[in-house]
């Protein structure tokens, strides 16, 4: 199967889906939720709409998503009237369960918009972990699970050569011909596009980062590596003896390299037991604790409450 016969199947099921509000809701809000497309087993859907000219209504869904321009531009409306973000040709828009948001498109030229919905437990239990080693994309995340109304979302534009298409063709073609192995092969396929996302959102961070003081360059950067930072690590980064770093960010902030780490870690502890359903254990390993006893301990000498008493 090649890409053109996967986006006819994908754009085929995507007209023969029922995406329309639920109007026998009684609220507003329960009115735009549109339901989880796929089956009740499947963790990933991948779709694709093709046409000429797409006009979408304002709605919601309870599910994250990020739609790849394939082919032609497309507008996405990220509340009901104001915010219409352009998205070029091979760029990307994420956004959270409970977006609002709509589509269009210019009726002018033929558009595909190649869609990965991913159910929000599936997820947390399957991309958030190694995600989270990005604070901007750790906040945005939790952040889905602690406002039900957020309309946040990102818009990455990609170079033309980068691999992110290649990985939604296979993505495509994979659940165009899907069997019983097929959310198995998403799930690495997902969290390479996910990383890629990634890293081109803090290619995006730095370019638009405005220079910081050398104090608060080394508490960022502590800060949004704080689950693997060692003292070695951040003086070899910034090309600086690790007496010299320790010393001068106690001179400088008021607070040692340790303290640092361990503020960053109780956050992200309180906003991962807070808003996510993770483990307590599972919250301890991505925070940089691979023996939760270790995790327990410093949990409760910083908040004087254990992690599930929290």
């Amino acid at each position: 199967m090649n890409m053109e016969e996967a986006i006819e199947i994908l754009n085929h099921n995507y007209h023969e889906r029922v995406w329309d509000h639920n109007e026998t809701a009684r609220t507003e809000e329960e009115k735009m939720m549109v339901p989880w497309p796929g089956t009740e087993e499947e963790q990933i859907v991948i779709s694709a709409h093709k046409d000429v000219g797409i006009f979408q209504k304002f709605h919601r869904h309870d599910f994250f998503f990020v739609n790849f321009a394939y082919r032609g531009d497309f507008k996405a409306l990220t509340r009901e009237d104001d915010q219409t973000i352009t998205i070029h040709e091979n760029d990307c828009y994420m956004a959270q369960p409970y977006s609002g948001y709509a589509v269009t498109a210019d009726a002018g030229s033929e558009n595909t918009i190649i869609a990965i919905l991913i159910k929000r437990n599936g997820f947390f239990n399957e991309f958030f972990a190694p995600l989270s080693s990005s604070l901007k994309l750790f906040n945005f995340f939790l952040h889905a699970e602690n406002d039900p109304k957020s309309d946040t979302a990102f818009y990455i534009p990609f170079e033309t050569g980068e691999p992110i298409r290649p990985l939604v063709e296979l993505m495509c073609i994979e659940y165009a011909g899907k069997d019983e192995h097929t959310q198995t092969i998403l799930k690495p396929l997902v969290l390479a596009f996910f990383l890629y996302l990634m890293k081109r959102c803090e290619e995006i961070a730095v370019d638009e980062q405005v220079p910081l003081p050398l104090a608060r360059q080394l508490e960022q950067y502590i800060r949004d590596h704080c689950a693997h930072i060692s003292l070695q690590a951040l003086a070899d980064h910034f090309a600086y003896h690790p007496n010299y770093v320790s010393s001068y960010l106690k001179k400088s902030l008021g607070k040692g390299f340790s303290q640092i780490v361990l503020e960053q870690r109780m956050k992200n502890a309180k906003r991962i037991l807070l808003y996510s359903s993770l483990s307590v254990e599972r919250t301890a390993q991505m925070i940089g604790y691979p023996d939760p006893s270790n995790f327990y301990k410093a949990f409760r000498e910083y908040y004087h409450m254990t992690p599930k008493q929290f």
